[in-house]
């Protein structure tokens, strides 16, 4: 699948000696942990792999059956089928259930894993510095909010926090639940808009919720791909023509068309861009024992998605720069 920003990915990816570091690193977590630990990590693997021929032979022989004229095999395989999810779910319960947040790798991986970043800091549970600043329109009026863990750096002339969010209502359901960029951009932008994801945008997991669009109103634009998924709006129509509409619908339709993972808001209001993805995983989540932290499945795939949103800041940025230049 190709990176919507691939620039972008490159310049925050380790290469070279930067890489070895972090697997140097990712080595001597993995090996510090009680053998038990590891050992457990190994039994899972080999149960894995002893599942999958099993169900390699069964349904063998269940085709052998099928081309023999027995009925027998298709009530087997059809059992089997029945049984296979279950199986591969408790194979799967025990890791999953035992994952948290990456105390360790706090100070053991991710200096070095985002270390072409500037300004970096990261820190857990308390209310991020932008969170004053995002607009009450973004979303529904909620009464509890809880933070997780928050990354703040920069990147060129952009300051950015990111963080796990979850607002709601005291006692009952999650309004939202998932991840937040706040940028703030070198330059203001002449009037707010919001870009919203169509229904269904299931903002906490569960049912759709449209919240309050306050004095913002929708305009049409051009990309078929944009208008699918999301809607546009801006606080004044008549200063839409000073805002670069077609570039910003096509960053999110190529982020929505290329990412596993969708923007269901976006608000940029002066300075300041506040991107919004549903999410119910933590998104610095990493895995705890019995799992052994791996470099290519656990941290460059959590780069790839640093990446893509930063390129939404930067290409809202960039997009506002070359609008300037036209007008000038």
């Amino acid at each position: 699948m190709r990176h919507p920003a691939p620039h972008l990915r490159d310049a925050i990816l380790p290469r070279g000696p930067e890489r070895d570091a972090i697997t140097l690193a990712v080595a001597a977590m993995n090996e510090g942990r009680p053998q038990s630990v590891r050992s457990d990590a190994e039994r899972i693997r080999k149960w894995r792999k002893a599942y999958l021929i099993g169900l390699g032979l069964f349904f063998g022989f269940c085709l052998m059956l099928l081309l023999a004229g027995s009925m027998i095999g298709g009530l087997l395989a059809g059992f089997g089928l029945a049984l296979m999810g279950k199986g591969w779910q408790a194979l799967e319960r025990r890791p999953a259930a035992r994952r948290q947040s990456p105390v360790e790798a706090h100070d053991r991986i991710f200096p070095a894993l985002f270390a072409r970043l500037d300004d970096l800091a990261f820190t857990h549970a308390r209310q991020p510095s932008s969170f004053g600043h995002m607009p009450a329109s973004l979303l529904p009026p909620f009464d509890r909010v809880e933070f997780g863990d928050i990354l703040t750096g920069r990147y060129e002339d952009i300051a950015f926090e990111l963080y796990d969010m979850r607002a709601g209502f005291e006692g009952g359901m999650d309004l939202f639940r998932g991840l937040v960029l706040a940028a703030h951009l070198p330059k203001a932008a002449p009037c707010a808009l919001q870009v919203r994801r169509k229904a269904p945008s299931t903002l906490a997991g569960s049912g759709t919720i449209a919240g309050d669009v306050g004095t913002l109103k929708p305009v049409t634009i051009a990309s078929r791909m944009f208008a699918a998924r999301h809607e546009l709006l801006v606080e004044s129509p008549e200063q839409a023509a000073k805002l670069p509409l077609d570039a910003l619908a096509s960053i999110i339709a190529d982020i929505s068309a290329q990412m596993p993972w969708q923007i269901d808001r976006l608000s940029l209001q002066g300075r300041n861009l506040f991107v919004l993805v549903a999410s119910d995983q933590p998104f610095f989540d990493l895995p705890s024992p019995p799992v052994l932290l791996d470099y290519d499945e656990h941290l460059e795939p959590l780069l790839g998605d640093l990446a893509a949103l930063l390129s939404v800041a930067t290409g809202v940025r960039d997009a506002f720069t070359a609008q300037g230049r036209a007008v000038g």
